[in-house]
């Protein structure tokens, strides 16, 4: 090869032309599997394959099984086409399941969505009394199984000895019992009223998550302007809420750095001024993503954007400014002596009327889970003729022993715990490995997992339930305690990958640089860095994960047909049940065995539930 001198001294000799220069283009790099891919599909492969087995296949399956005509048992199975959908088609039974669906669901959901809110909002004031007593009030039917609530409202219902139908006896309301269940004219809106009872606190949950996003600068500053309750509630929360209510992205940590304490921001904070109403302040930002227009700040025509271009025009404005620094409004209470004025005091009876007005509506929630426990101190005679009382005449503690012995509620207890905390444990590592590669790395196939992720999202629980029980029956695990563990474990549980990758995408890319420099590798910047960090995360998953297993009746009542040692409690509560009658005392007695342990697990965790709903959300 010629080098670059010889080559200009030949070019100036004229001997020639030199012969062109070329580079020569560096090799491409290999693509070789890094560790870092290695440990991403280490962390997605329990997911994929649990998944795989247990959702993605058996949606397929039931399809198929839709075209073939089965008994359940044989293994031959006959090509029919679209016979079974036109059987059904054709069956007005399933247009009148279809209309009374669609009727339902029309009713209840806006119901739900609609009273939750309305009680969020009052149980998101700190101002509110016996706020968190409420919250585990109307969250109590949620971590009841519905086994449990399919018995206490049979007998709630009842339209002889019924405790409503009594009520309303003894008010002069009717003169004959109600047949709330049996009736088609009321059987509907019993069931509404019952699905929202016992699905309202897991929707006030995400309301009070959704709030906890809101800044709280964004009130103290509407509150300094002079807004009441109810002018922030519709230009301040409900225009906050729309992306939560339109499953809309977004990012209101930037909303929180609106406000700054300090001169030069009070000098150029923006207004918003409303004629008639005070000027309520909007950070910058929040002013910037939420126009005028769109917070519906009472009539457009009456908004003009204003700047406070001097000191001394935001101290005449404000009486609690002082020398130019804006004082906390218990200070400035304190200071003037107004604390204890007539205006404090009737807005505090104002908030103790609201506090009794939802305390009526939480001994709602909360009576069936008394009569539950009253009727586990009774024997059954008492249970039926003791009226609206709710006071046994003498407690008989023998109920508990009867259903801790008699029925093997001892044996019971002790599946459910191992089922349990074996399912909790599986799903908690699963969906924080999974959540947190989707929610930090890019690789191949990102985009197809989260789309069948999203696209299983709806898919009911017991629409798979046939093709679950052939898989396991076939892997052998079926009638048996792991086989269970691993059929509930191995469920969609898209809700918690999902709380994951939310929550670890909000996590500064800093924290993990940091820890690399200092010598951590990919499982120590995991376990060591980002899994302490999302520990709000994991209570709520652990929690949603427990209340869904020791709840579950339809898995466990299918995998132990055949090994009635193997119940768990929820399954167990059948012991109860005769062919002619029911030992309701008993049955009594094994409802508050049974929800005595979630109480107390959401008592303990239900703060870091719902900072862990509001972080998530919140990323």
């Amino acid at each position: 090869m010629v080098s670059l001198p010889r080559l200009k001294a030949r070019r100036e000799a004229g001997e020639g032309p030199a012969p062109a220069l070329t580079r020569r283009r560096p090799p491409a790099p290999r693509r070789r599997c890094t560790s870092t891919h290695v440990w991403i599909w280490f962390f997605l492969t329990p997911t994929v394959v649990l998944y795989g087995l247990y959702t993605v296949y058996p949606i397929f399956a039931s399809y198929w099984f839709s075209f073939v005509e089965w008994n359940g048992f044989e293994a031959e199975k006959t090509w029919v086409g679209l016979q079974n959908y036109r059987d059904v088609l054709a069956d007005p039974q399933f247009w009148n399941s279809f209309t009374v669906t669609a009727l339902f669901t029309v009713v209840a959901v806006p119901v739900k969505v609609i009273l939750s809110l309305l009680v969020a909002l009052l149980l998101n004031s700190p101002k509110m009394p016996l706020r968190n007593l409420f919250r585990t009030a109307f969250f109590l039917p949620v971590v009841t199984t519905t086994a449990i609530v399919g018995v206490v409202m049979q007998f709630v219902f009842d339209p002889t000895d019924g405790p409503i139908n009594q009520l309303l006896r003894t008010l002069g309301l009717v003169d004959e019992g109600i047949n709330f269940l049996g009736d088609s004219s009321h059987s509907l809106w019993t069931v509404v009223g019952v699905f929202v009872w016992k699905w309202f606190g897991v929707t006030l949950i995400y309301w009070l998550a959704a709030l906890q996003t809101i800044p709280d600068d964004v009130y103290q500053a509407a509150a300094l302007d002079g807004a009441g309750p109810w002018s922030m509630v519709r230009h301040i929360t409900m225009p906050l809420l729309k992306p939560f209510r339109d499953h809309l992205a977004a990012d209101p940590g930037e909303h929180a750095q609106g406000l700054r304490p300090g001169a030069d921001h009070d000098q150029r904070r923006p207004l918003l001024q409303h004629r008639g109403r005070g000027d309520l302040h909007l950070p910058l930002v929040l002013r910037r993503h939420h126009a005028p227009a769109r917070l519906r700040l009472g009539g457009g025509r009456h908004l003009r954007p204003v700047r406070v271009r001097a000191r001394a025009a935001a101290t005449r404005r404000h009486p609690c400014r002082t020398q130019g620094r804006r004082l906390d409004m218990s200070t400035a209470q304190t200071a003037t002596g107004r604390r204890w004025s007539v205006g404090h005091i009737r807005r505090r009876l104002v908030w103790w009327i609201m506090a009794v007005i939802v305390g009526i509506g939480a001994l709602l929630w909360v009576y069936p889970f008394v009569w539950m426990v009253s009727a586990s101190l009774k024997d059954q005679l008492e249970v039926f003729s003791s009226g609206l009382s709710l006071l046994p005449e003498t407690p008989i503690w023998e109920n508990y022993s009867r259903a801790w012995t008699e029925a093997s509620f001892g044996q019971y207890l002790l599946n459910t715990v191992i089922v349990t905390v074996c399912t909790v444990v599986l799903v908690v590592v699963r969906c924080a490995m999974a959540g947190y590669v989707i929610a930090r790395y890019k690789f191949a196939g990102k985009k197809v997992i989260m789309v069948v992720l999203v696209a299983t999202l709806f898919v009911p629980i017991g629409y798979t339930i046939i093709p679950v029980v052939e898989i396991s029956q076939r892997l052998g695990l079926l009638n048996s305690l792991s086989g269970m563990v691993i059929a509930l474990s191995g469920a969609a549980h898209v809700a918690s990958i999902l709380l994951y990758m939310g929550y670890f995408r909000g996590v500064p890319k800093e924290l993990e640089e940091a820890a690399v420099i200092d010598g951590a590798g990919f499982l120590s910047v995991f376990f060591r860095v980002m899994l302490p960090l999302a520990m709000p995360v994991t209570a709520t998953v652990t929690l949603l994960t427990f209340l869904a297993t020791w709840n579950a009746f339809f898995l466990p009542l299918v995998f132990t047909f055949s090994r009635p040692d193997l119940r768990t409690l929820s399954v167990g509560m059948l012991a109860f049940v005769g062919e002619n009658s029911v030992d309701w005392s008993g049955m009594a007695a094994a409802a508050v065995i049974s929800l005595l342990p979630v109480v107390i697990l959401f008592v303990l965790l239900q703060r870091y539930f719902v900072e862990g709903m509001a972080g998530a959300v919140k990323s």
